[in-house]
């Protein structure tokens, strides 16, 4: 009775044994060759057999062979709406800082042009109020810093002359609230009765006051100042 049961658990091993092998086998010999479409009897890549035409036989395949489903971060509608949207949002605020640069831009210009009407005009006050309080105003030995300072600058130069100074050729670079420009001058006036003839260029260091733009330090070179009918060369 007992050799019997050895005999029963030795077949046994064969069998499980004889069955791994085989099995092994034939997935081996699956993986090295490949299936074909469209032949009857084989499987197609998601687990079903296909007919002579290709179509599956199988419509519900095992869950393990299925396709898997399209990565959501890749192709979903989802995302490519607010790829879209971030797109759109960065767009806008491009144009909103390249709005603002030129509006800055023009609002320096405008704060120039302005200093050369209060000049022609003989309006100190209004020369001045284009500084900022602790703005400075620098010519050759002179440089004066405040807005007290400044209203005595102004009136002496402005006693026994009036200027006519014309700009142009701006060079403006923004930084935030902050700007330095470059500008070209050219100066006309009257000098007990004789005509002069002045040129040369303002650098400027511009600051933002609230909603407008002030000088906050002006630095005049002067190339020359002649008489007209002598003239600068």
């Amino acid at each position: 009775m007992a050799r019997l049961r050895s005999l029963v658990r030795t077949s046994r091993r064969w069998s499980i044994r004889r069955w791994w092998t085989e099995g092994t086998r034939g997935t081996e010999s699956s993986r090295r060759t490949p299936a074909r479409r469209g032949i009857s009897g084989e499987h197609g890549p998601c687990g079903g057999a296909r007919g002579s035409l290709g179509f599956e036989s199988n419509p519900n395949p095992p869950a393990a062979a299925r396709c898997p489903p399209r990565c959501p971060m890749i192709r979903g509608p989802g995302n490519r709406q607010k790829r879209a949207a971030r797109s759109k949002e960065s767009s806008m605020r491009d144009l909103e800082d390249r709005i603002q640069a030129i509006e800055d831009r023009t609002a320096i210009v405008e704060l120039t042009g302005r200093y050369c009407h209060m000049a022609r005009t003989g309006n100190v006050e209004g020369i001045v109020d284009l500084f900022c309080e602790d703005g400075v105003m620098e010519s050759g030995d002179t440089c004066e810093k405040g807005h007290e300072r400044l209203l005595g600058v102004y009136r002496e130069a402005f006693s026994g002359l009036r200027p006519l100074p014309c700009v142009h050729n701006h060079d403006i670079t923004l930084d935030g609230d902050h700007a330095t420009g470059c500008t070209s001058v050219e100066i006309r006036m009257v000098h007990e009765g004789e005509a002069i003839t002045a040129a040369g260029h303002y650098d400027d260091t511009f600051r933002r006051v609230g909603s407008d733009w002030k000088f906050e330090h002006r630095d005049l070179t002067i190339y020359h100042q002649v008489p007209h009918l002598k003239g600068w060369a």
